[in-house]
Order: C-alpha cells, then sequence, then structure tokens
C-alpha cells in the first residue's frame, strides 16, 4: 500500500493552557462603588453638621464619618475608602476649626484624622488581602479543572520541547489510543515521531521540524501501531509556542484517534475506484461486440489489479475450461488459448458454480490447488482469484487475476473483480441479445430482399391493399398483366380493376376476408387497355387487434387456360359423344384392375349399366380360363407405358352368357403420378363365331374334294386295268 499523505488540511483549535497557569489577580472594584463610598461619605458630613446647626449641638460629629468611610474601603477598595477618609478629614478640620483650632480641638481633630484614615487604609488592606486569598484559591481550582479537562479530554494531550522533541507531558487518554499509560508512553517513546508508523515517521518528523523551526502550527494524520498490533490512525493538531528570546521552544499538541473515518475514507476511495473501473468499461464497452467487451474489461482490470495477469474463461458442463482471452504483463507466461479439465477440482468448480470466488493465495500451500495445476501452470500463477458470471454463450464464465507469487488478495481486490464482474454479466448478455438482435435483422433483411424478388419474379399477380381499396403495393406481373405503371398506382382503387360482371361478388370477397376470412375465388380484372383479364386465387386480410391492418391477394392469370378449358370441354363432349355412341367397350382400370370408368356401349355389349362397373374389378366379370391371360397382359401394359397389349378375353354377360372381346390396353401416367390403363375392347363373338362356320364349312368342303379325288384316283386305276 502507498504511504499517505500525512499532511491534514484541517484548522487547528488547540485547547490546552500553559502548564504553569499565572495567579489570578483580583478584579477591580467597580467605580460605582467607589463614587458610592464618596457621596454616603458627604451625605453623613451633611447630616451631622445640619443636626448640630439646627437641631442639637454635637461636639464630636467628624467620627460619624468613620462609618460610610469602613464602608467605601471595605466594598471598593483601598483607593476609595482613602479618598472617603480624606473627605471624612476635610469635613473634621471644617468642624473642628470652626470656632478656632485651640489645643484641645487640634488634639481631637488629629486623633480623629489618625483613626479614620488607618481605618480606611486597615480595611482597604484586608479587603485586599482577602481578595487575593480568593484569587489564589480560584487560581488552584482552575489548575485542578485545567488538569482534570486535559485528563478527561477525549484525546492524547502533549507537550515536548521543539529542539529535541522530548516529551514533557502526556494525558492518560495514551491508554485509549496505544492502550499505553503516561508512565509507559514516556519510557516507550521518549521523543515525539517514536510513536509513529515507520513508514510515516520519516516524512511527519521533516514536517514537524520545518513547520515548527519557523514557528509555524501545522496539523498532520499519521498511523501509530498500540500495543495489540493494530494500526491506529492519528490526527496529531500541533501548535509551536516560542521562548522568551522569540525562538521555538515549546510544542503543543493534541492527538485523535481517525482510525475509524480513515477507514470510512479508505472504503469511500476504494469504492469510488471499483466505480471508475466499471464506469471507464462501460464508456468504452457502448455499443461493442462481446469480444471487445472482454478485451476492455481486461484491460481496465488489469490497471486496477496494478498489472497483475487477468484472463477470461469459459467452464463447460463436463469440467472442461477454456480460456478465452487473457492479458498478462510480458514478465508472465501467457495463458490464452489454453484449454483443459479440471473436473477434478470438484470443490474449486462447485464454489464457482454457487456463485462465488474461488481465492487461491498459495498454490503449493491450498489443497485446491492440485487439480488446478495445468490452468495455474499455464499462466505460471501461483496465487488466483476466480470470479464467476453467467456466460453470455451458456455455462459459467470465469473473471481471473493472478500473481507469479503467493498473494493475500485484499477485500478491495476481490469487490473490485466481482463488482466488474457483475456488470460485465449484464453488459455482455446485452452485446449478445444485441448481436443476435443485429444478426436476426441481418437475416430478415436478407429474407425480405429474397422474398421481395421472389414476389417481384413470380409470375402470379399480388397485391395488397388498404381496407377502403387503395393499393399499396403491387408486383412486377401484376403491373405487366395489367399495364399499369407505379406512378399510377398511386391514384388507383380495387374498384377501378374490377369487370362490372363481377364488381360485387369480389366486393363482397373483400368484406368477408376483412372479418379474418381466406376467401378463394375467381375475378375479371379490367387492364389498363381494356382487356378483361380472368384471374383465379385466394384473399385475406391482417388483423391487429381485432382491427384489419391490409388486405393481401395472390392471382394467377386463367384467362389462357379459361380458353384451353372451354376448348378442352368442347373437345371432351365431342369425344365424349363418340364414345358414348361407339359399340366398342372404352374402359379406364386403376394399375389394380379397379374399373374407374366405363363408356356407356357395356349396356349394349354385357347388358350391364356402366355405373354398375365403376368400382368393381375388371376380373370379375372375366371368365375364370382367361384371368391368367389378362392378369398377365395387365402387368405387360403397366411394365411398358405406352405400348399397346392385345389379349382376347371372355366377359360375362348380365344374363350370365359370355361374350369374346378383342381387348387393346396402354397404360398412361397422369399428372398426379397415377397410373391408369386404357382398354378398348370390341365384341368379336360373332364374328368368332362366323369363322368357326366358315372354317367348319371349309373343312367339309375340303373333305369333299379329297374323297372327290379319291374317288377318281381310284376311278383311273380301275380304266387302267
Amino acid at each position: 500500500m502507498a504511504a499517505p499523505d500525512i499532511r491534514s488540511t484541517t484548522s487547528i483549535r488547540f485547547l490546552a493552557e500553559p502548564a504553569s497557569t499565572p495567579a489570578l489577580k483580583p478584579p477591580p472594584a467597580p467605580l460605582g462603588w467607589g463614587i458610592a463610598g464618596v457621596l454616603l461619605t458627604l451625605a453623613v458630613a451633611g447630616a451631622m453638621e445640619g443636626i448640630h446647626q439646627f437641631l442639637a449641638p454635637i461636639p464630636h460629629r467628624m467620627w460619624a464619618c468613620l462609618l460610610p468611610v469602613v464602608w467605601a474601603s471595605f466594598a471598593a477598595g483601598l483607593r476609595p475608602g482613602s479618598m472617603a477618609a480624606a473627605v471624612a478629614v476635610l469635613y473634621g478640620a471644617w468642624a473642628y476649626g470652626e470656632p478656632g483650632f485651640s489645643a484641645p480641638n487640634l488634639a481631637r481633630f488629629g486623633a480623629g484624622a489618625l483613626t479614620i484614615g488607618g481605618t480606611a487604609v486597615l480595611v482597604g488592606l484586608l479587603r485586599r488581602r482577602v481578595e487575593r486569598a480568593a484569587a489564589a484559591i480560584a487560581t488552584a481550582d482552575a489548575a485542578r479543572r485545567h488538569v482534570e479537562i486535559l485528563q478527561e479530554l477525549d484525546a492524547v494531550v502533549w507537550e515536548a520541547d521543539a529542539r529535541s522533541l522530548a516529551f514533557s507531558f502526556v494525558n492518560r487518554r495514551t491508554e485509549d489510543i496505544l492502550g499505553l499509560t503516561p508512565e509507559e508512553w514516556l519510557r516507550r517513546f521518549p521523543a515525539w515521531g517514536r510513536h509513529i508508523h515507520e513508514e510515516d515517521r520519516d516524512r511527519a518528523l521533516a514536517l514537524c521540524r520545518g513547520d515548527s523551526s519557523q514557528g509555524m502550527d501545522f496539523a498532520l494524520d499519521y498511523r501509530c501501531v498500540n500495543d495489540r498490533g493494530e494500526t491506529v490512525w492519528v490526527r496529531d493538531s500541533v501548535r509551536t509556542l516560542p521562548g522568551p528570546d522569540g525562538r521555538p521552544a515549546q510544542l503543543r499538541g493534541i492527538m485523535l484517534d481517525v482510525t475509524e473515518r480513515k477507514l470510512s475514507e479508505v472504503a469511500l476511495q476504494e469504492a469510488q475506484a471499483r466505480l471508475a473501473l466499471v464506469s471507464r468499461v462501460a464508456e468504452q464497452s457502448h455499443g461493442r461486440s462481446t469480444a471487445e467487451i472482454v478485451a476492455v474489461a481486461l484491460e481496465e482490470l488489469g490497471e486496477y489489479l496494478r498489472g497483475y495477469p487477468v484472463s477470461f474463461s469459459r467452464l463447460e458442463t463436463g469440467g472442461r475450461i477454456v480460456v478465452e482471452r487473457s492479458l498478462e504483463p510480458a514478465a508472465v507466461p501467457c495463458a490464452g488459448g489454453f484449454s483443459g479439465d479440471v473436473s477434478p477440482a470438484a470443490a474449486w468448480i462447485g464454489c464457482l458454480r454457487e456463485g462465488r470466488p474461488a481465492i487461491i493465495a498459495d498454490a503449493a500451500r491450498d489443497p485446491r490447488a492440485a487439480a488446478l495445476r495445468p490452468y495455474l501452470a499455464a499462466g505460471g500463477r501461483a496465487a488466483s482469484l476466480d470470479v464467476p458470471l453467467r456466460h453470455p454463450e451458456g455455462g459459467t464464465g470465469i473473471l481471473s487475476a493472478g500473481s507469479v507469487e503467493p498473494h493475500d488478495w485484499s477485500d478491495h481486490e476481490v469487490a473490485g473483480i466481482e463488482e466488474l464482474a457483475r456488470w460485465m454479466e449484464t453488459a455482455l448478455s446485452e452485446a449478445r441479445a444485441e448481436e443476435e438482435r443485429r444478426t436476426a435483422q441481418k437475416a430478415l433483411a436478407e429474407s425480405q430482399a429474397v422474398l421481395y424478388d421472389l414476389f417481384e419474379n413470380i409470375n402470379d399477380l399480388i397485391q395488397q391493399a388498404s381496407p377502403d381499396g387503395r393499393l399499396l403495393y403491387v408486383n412486377r406481373a401484376w403491373r405487366e398483366t395489367l399495364g399499369y405503371s407505379v406512378n399510377e398506382l398511386r391514384e388507383l382503387r380495387v374498384g377501378d380493376i374490377l369487370h362490372t360482371s363481377c364488381r360485387e361478388r369480389v366486393q363482397a370477397m373483400f368484406a368477408r376476408a376483412l372479418t379474418g376470412e381466406t376467401v378463394r375465388g375467381e375475378a375479371v380484372l379490367v387492364g389498363k387497355s381494356g382487356r378483361a383479364i380472368t384471374v383465379e386465387g385466394h384473399l385475406n386480410a391482417r388483423i391487429k387487434d381485432g382491427v384489419p391492418q391490409f388486405t393481401r391477394a395472390i392471382f394467377r392469370d386463367v384467362s389462357e387456360r379459361k380458353v384451353a378449358e372451354i376448348t378442352l370441354k368442347r373437345s371432351e363432349e365431342h369425344f365424349r359423344s363418340l364414345i358414348e355412341n361407339a359399340h366398342d367397350l372404352i374402359t379406364v382400370l386403376a394399375d389394380d384392375g379397379m374399373i374407374r370408368y366405363q363408356s356407356a356401349s357395356a349396356a349394349h355389349v354385357l347388358g350391364l349399366a356402366p355405373e354398375a362397373m365403376v368400382g368393381e374389378s375388371l376380373f370379375e366379370f372375366v371368365h375364370p380360363d382367361d384371368v391368367a391371360a389378362a392378369e398377365a397382359a395387365l402387368e405387360l401394359a403397366l411394365r411398358d407405358p405406352g405400348v399397346a397389349q392385345k389379349a382376347e378375353l371372355r366377359l360375362r354377360r348380365k344374363d350370365g352368357t359370355w361374350r369374346v372381346v378383342e381387348a387393346i390396353g396402354t397404360a398412361m401416367l397422369e399428372e398426379s403420378g397415377l397410373r391408369k390403363i386404357i382398354v378398348n375392347s370390341r365384341d368379336i363373338t360373332e364374328r368368332n363365331e362366323a369363322e368357326a362356320a366358315l372354317k367348319t364349312s371349309e373343312d367339309a368342303l375340303r373333305q369333299s374334294l379329297k374323297m372327290e379325288a379319291v374317288g377318281r384316283l381310284a376311278g383311273g386305276v380301275a380304266h387302267d386295268f
């Protein structure tokens, strides 16, 4: 700890009186009492003279003035009494000399004058002696009270020689400050300065000698060590007294125990230092990333701890520690990037997980340090102070300080790191949230850009409109399809682009959408050129707190499709009429042989209604002897789509008879991915029967011709013979 500034700025209020209090002088008599004594003497003289002249003669009336003279001497002192005596003597001279000074009167006058004057002097001297005795008593009492005050004063009052600084007096309050009696104090500290802490002594002596040699009063704060070895802070207010030659002769001082105030001041200074640490880090970390905040915090913490190595680590769930950043002095090995398993240090980990700092003053003696040896060795640390905090990425973060030598971590150092860790926990969490927010904003902006690009380049028509029908946004396909520019959209409303044939219906759709319903349907829009455009899609609204904000719609231009559908419908109707009037059986089968469609000719050929056959398996109508052939033909058709497969089958009529058909099937793949087989079957029962009859006739003819040839041959042979 650095040596403190010992000069005090407190003004000196020196309470001690000189060691030898001078005798108190009797207070001067009040002037009024002296005047009153003289006037009383004159009054008595006048009264006696009046009585003598007008009532009855009084031969020795001068003696009546003795009483006021005595009162004046006792009440006002020797000088007022002498003045009153002088008035009485003058009156006596006039009284005895009125008929003329005879020898007897002169003797009487002399006796009266001596008596009155002597009495005045004696009474005045007696009063002065009484006053001096009272003053002596008061002086002794004052000295006693002064000593009592000095002894009972809640401070050490002392006196020392200004040249040698040797103590000549200390009061008994030395027991309260240093636990020493005045006698023990004087034996242990014969001179001023010996009682001062060795770290403050030289400067205190230099200050004392410098100021006292110039006759200056001074005050200073310094430390002492009491009989229990405890440090005590003292404020010493010193007054320099000159000697008869004008040079400094004595030093008198008051020592006050200011330990509690000093500790409060130190605590305040330490709290201010910690606040300044956090304030500097907070000021430099504003708007920075988590990594930058950690770097700033470590730099400021290193300065706060006067160059101790510091680091920030992460303790993972499995007991693995990773040093993410460190700040080490040049002479200390760098622990940055260290990672290792500290799970054996269960006590150390438990302390951190509970939110308490883990303090190791001497790694060689602390049993917890054995399992932390790789972690401590990475930074060359013999002592460590590890404070936990919540890591911004989850888990336990560790703000650490170390020392290459054993070190007893002070409360100030521990409190400083704890306060910084608490601030970092909040700041890192906020910075992490800010980073995530910025990342989300960036992703949102990119997503919005992608969506905007998608909306602008999609072939569907997209529009956004306010509840009152004003168009807020339309995409490129919408603008190109309807032929409006961006500037023209500002004055355009949804009703302006609706065809009269569907305006009421579409407006009703918009009203339903504003209630929160998603509406699907078709509409006919009118482009800028007047061309009617048929669209289909869906429409809904964004509703917040029950209030619709805007409507959004996605439409697809189906004008060409509508034309194609009409054409297709006409074509289908045409071909349907052909199919319905054809004599051949036209059947659509699923890949499992299930009948999905049957033409109307089934009623003529098989005597069955077409709808009675739909949903039934084809094999239900095939002759049992022909099922295998039918299945084989179906399998070949499915194996080679588009290739026609032929088979001759017998199908059961409604009346139980069989009709022979020639079936040609072709497999096709639908848009939905399902396979279907279209089978065209022709009834060849009559043809087969005709062919059979013809064959019978031909066989008979052939037999007849053969018999005829044999007959001719036999006739020829007979003729030859």
